[in-house]
């Protein structure tokens, strides 16, 4: 993204903040919100040019990122007025590196005693004499496994104990992410709705004054509806600085497998002209057809074929012995595994490896097969629960057995949905129609 598109989006966002703010009750405008640029994964040089626009406040979800960004010599030098909100998950053995960090203005994740305490204990090491670290406790208003957060019937107990115990800390407010997806022409999203109604129970229990108690909640689908009902911290990323991709996930360009089923072979021709070389094929009968195929043996040499149908053992031979095998992607049983193993010295060239991926069925339906998942997905719905779920299976084998996650693959998303699948995690994605039209079904 350009200097002036970083500009002009920070300048729509702004208007629209004022314009949603414009809107509200009398008793809301008491404040303008405060926008939290969402930098994560984005380049120093986008920063700079917000900054230089006006911005202050930007937030950052992994602690080596923010490390990375606060001690940048750039943003030393052209942001000094910067505010760090550090708005992920923070784990304790991590928060001297968070509070040592230039420029930190607010963590907005407070979510156990423990972690109150151990900021608390911990901030007069870093921070100005007799200064304050502002903090936000963190309210899983959605209620869901996978995102951190107190549950709202925790709320009192935890801001007291920070109030009372924690001398160091000053409550800044309360924050919530909410269920991804919801549209305000549902009626008022309950998620902001359960947050409101936090403050309004710590002010009514903890003689607090409501406009004293900061409410972050919103994000770039959902900003202007958070206003409407009371946010006065509002966090946005995508509106100001076009989509992202993870940084951690940025290692690897992800490949793309033109799956050419039931396609003819000049077709596959002239994708593998046009600089394709990896070709995905379900059925073993077509696969040995193509390539074995004297035009394909003669005009792509490089080419890299994918099995990523279902596998009979019977046929592992008829697979392994073809021309330019490079990897079997529905391994789902010992026995297939074995088989493969035990025969493929006989196909492949000396001391070689073949490249298999182990199938899951994430979506539980009988007839699911790779991570496929199920079809008809809808991304506004949020994060695609089978793409979730192959990521949590690679971390969970990576975590058990030691693995380097970046070394396993994950294949996920098609012509549908790659980009969504790219977005959360996929490093091979299995496209057809869109590279060769729509397919007929195969008799």
């Amino acid at each position: 993204m350009s200097e002036a598109d970083v500009k002009q989006c920070l300048k729509v966002v702004l208007e629209k903040i004022e314009q949603a703010s414009l809107k509200r009750p009398q008793e809301l405008q008491y404040v303008q919100p405060r926008l939290v640029a969402v930098s994560k994964t984005k380049p120093v040089d986008l920063i700079v040019q917000a900054y230089e626009a006006g911005q202050r406040h930007f937030g950052e979800n992994y602690v080596r990122e923010l490390e990375e960004k606060a001690n940048d010599p750039v943003i030393l030098e052209k942001c000094n007025e910067i505010r760090w909100h550090f708005i992920g998950h923070l784990q304790t053995n991590k928060i001297n590196k968070v509070l040592s960090l230039p420029n930190i203005y607010l963590i907005e994740t407070v979510d156990s005693e423990h972690l109150a305490t151990t900021l608390n204990k911990n901030w007069p090491k870093f921070g100005p004499p007799n200064s304050k670290l502002k903090v936000m406790v963190q309210i899983n208003t959605s209620g869901e496994e996978d995102k951190n957060g107190i549950s709202p019937s925790e709320v009192v107990t935890l801001t007291k104990y920070i109030i009372n115990d924690c001398n160091n800390l000053h409550l800044d407010g309360l924050m919530t992410i909410g269920r991804f997806g919801y549209k305000a022409e549902n009626g008022p999203n309950p998620d902001f709705v359960s947050l409101k109604n936090c403050r309004n129970e710590i002010c009514q229990n903890l003689g607090l004054n409501w406009k004293k108690v900061n409410l972050s909640m919103g994000m770039s689908d959902g900003f202007e509806h958070a206003i409407d009902l009371g946010s006065t911290n509002v966090r946005v990323g995508t509106a100001i600085f076009g989509p992202r991709l993870k940084k951690e996930l940025q290692c690897v360009q992800p490949r793309l497998v033109a799956v050419s089923k039931t396609k003819p072979v000049d077709l596959i021709v002239q994708a593998y002209e046009a600089g394709q070389r990896h070709f995905g094929e379900n059925y073993v009968k077509e696969l040995e057809e193509k390539a074995n195929d004297p035009i394909i043996l003669e005009k792509c040499n490089e080419i890299r074929w994918h099995f990523i149908g279902h596998l009979q053992t019977n046929k592992i031979n008829k697979i392994l012995s073809l021309p330019n095998i490079y990897l079997i992607e529905t391994v789902d049983t010992e026995k297939l595994a074995t088989t493969l193993n035990k025969n493929w010295p006989k196909f492949g060239p000396p001391d070689s490896k073949l490249k298999v991926m182990i199938q899951v069925n994430t979506s539980g339906e009988e007839d699911g097969l790779m991570m496929i998942g199920r079809f008809g997905y809808k991304v506004e719905d949020g994060p695609n629960p089978d793409f979730v779920c192959l990521k949590n299976c690679r971390d969970e084998i990576c975590q058990n057995l030691g693995l380097d996650w970046k070394e396993i693959n994950l294949s996920m998303g098609m012509s549908d949905d790659f980009e969504h699948a790219i977005e959360l995690g996929s490093t091979n994605v299995r496209v057809g129609s869109s590279i060769f039209g729509v397919r007929p079904k195969k008799e």
